[in-house]
């Protein structure tokens, strides 16, 4: 049995490639090409990996049995979440998978464009509410760090592939994880657009003020939805705008990670070092215009966060008596 496991990194196209193995689970599997359904996640396998991490499959509802039950004329199993790298014990993987069956696939961007898209993420779908450079400031790891945590047990299995659209085969991670794990193009053709797209301008503004006031459940009501209205203006998604400064800071944090990509690994990387353009976060020439429109498409969408909105501005500006 020959296993591929997608161990992320996050921001790379993660979600688009889980939805097409989940949406085509049943095509793949004519082909001999297993993507099991384990945990909650329909399309992805976080549940497995966090289990794995902390040690408590029931508490994650998991079994991770699953594997050897394969059904029959499955000849490779496929398992993808982010959350696999972030495993700092990658021997407590190797219990549950057989590693030295195992073709790895990694996805790294370059730090500055990662760090900012990681951020714009983490402001979506949790409740932080500091800056980027503080987020930034805070994340101190390297990407070489991770990959040799998992070289001792997969050596030259472990595939590195730069994540940056001009560079993916067809321009597409799915193309590009299928030329890269199995040297062919995709089985089915995916009929439907990228997936967990970042949020950026005065929707992801009007987010992070959110965050200050936001419960936990609420929270979790909204994330969905930020993603739907991302699609109202060109200006609500796209890249966060990254100063020249903040750009240079970062480059020169993560040079020596630069330098050993490039010299063990042949991955180059060029980071933005006069800054990173993107849509103002906040745009106040037209902040009242876009929180008004953000507003009225909630409210005719019938989401959650018009509710919201409208309990935290009451809460903030009572009416005078």
């Amino acid at each position: 049995m020959r296993y591929i496991i997608h161990i992320g990194t996050n921001k790379t196209g993660t979600s688009t490639l889980q939805h097409y193995l989940g949406t085509y689970r049943e095509e793949l599997l004519k082909r001999g090409i297993w993507y099991p359904n384990i945990g909650q996640h329909r399309y992805a396998h976080h549940d497995f990996a966090l289990a794995i991490k902390k040690d408590e499959f029931a508490e994650h509802d998991v079994d991770p049995e699953i594997l050897h039950k394969a059904p029959s004329g499955v000849d490779t199993i496929i398992l993808s979440s982010e959350a696999f790298h972030t495993v700092q014990s990658v021997e407590k993987i190797a219990r549950w998978i057989p590693l030295d069956q195992a073709t790895i696939v990694l996805y790294l961007r370059e730090h500055v464009s990662y760090l900012a898209s990681w951020y714009q993420q983490s402001a979506q779908q949790r409740t932080i509410t500091c800056s980027f450079p503080e987020f930034a400031e805070m994340y101190g790891k390297t990407f070489t760090e991770l990959i040799d945590r998992w070289r001792p047990f997969c050596g030259d299995r472990i595939k590195l592939r730069p994540y940056d659209r001009a560079l993916l085969r067809d321009h597409d991670i799915v193309s590009d994880f299928f030329d890269t794990a199995f040297a062919s193009p995709p089985p089915v053709k995916r009929e439907f657009k990228d997936k967990n797209p970042s949020i950026s301008g005065n929707l992801l503004f009007l987010k992070l003020v959110l965050n200050h006031m936001l419960t936990p459940e609420e929270n979790e009501s909204v994330v969905e939805e930020l993603s739907a209205l991302a699609n109202l203006d060109e200006r609500f998604g796209g890249k966060l705008p990254v100063s020249e400064r903040e750009a240079r800071r970062i480059t020169r944090t993560f040079a020596d990670d630069r330098k050993r990509l490039k010299k063990e690994f042949g991955i180059a990387f060029t980071p933005p070092r006069d800054g990173q353009a993107g849509h103002p976060v906040p745009d106040l020439a037209t902040l009242q215009d876009d929180v008004q429109r953000i507003l009225s498409a909630s409210k005719d969408r019938g989401f959650s966060l018009y509710g919201i909105l409208k309990e935290k501005r009451a809460l903030l500006f009572p009416q005078e008596r």
